[in-house]
């Protein structure tokens, strides 16, 4: 009788792991790795109102109306947020917390801070409901 053949089965990396492990512990403690210049910063999610991107660069505003500019894609600083940051426009992530109100007829978001964000035609049906 012919034997079954065996699955291989992948072993994690030290590495995945360690990345896995970080990405969860970044997510549920509220903070968020920013590299600078020879080190890396952890930042508090609650300090950031928005990140905006331009091209593979993103501005962090923080709350307290700062911004700082690092060298990673939007879409790595979207990885690394938890549930209350949410993506609004091909450009912009918001911190639900911030948001003060939405504009309907410039379909925009008022943060508490003062300034608007844009929402895409995309995200408007999404964001109707969040606010229902």
């Amino acid at each position: 009788m012919p034997q079954k053949a065996k699955k291989k089965q992948h072993a994690l990396s030290p590495i995945s792991i360690v990345r896995e492990f970080n990405q969860f512990r970044f997510q549920n403690y509220g903070r968020i790795p920013i590299p600078n210049g020879n080190r890396i910063d952890l930042i508090k999610l609650e300090n950031i109102s928005s990140f905006r991107s331009s091209g593979n660069y993103v501005y962090i505003h923080f709350n307290n109306g700062k911004q700082t500019l690092v060298s990673k894609p939007l879409k790595w600083v979207e990885e690394h947020l938890n549930d209350f940051f949410l993506r609004v426009h091909n450009s912009y992530i918001v911190n639900l917390l911030e948001v003060k109100s939405y504009l309907i007829s410039e379909n925009a978001l008022l943060l508490i801070d003062g300034s608007t964000i844009p929402v895409s035609r995309s995200k408007k049906a999404s964001i109707n409901q969040l606010f229902k």
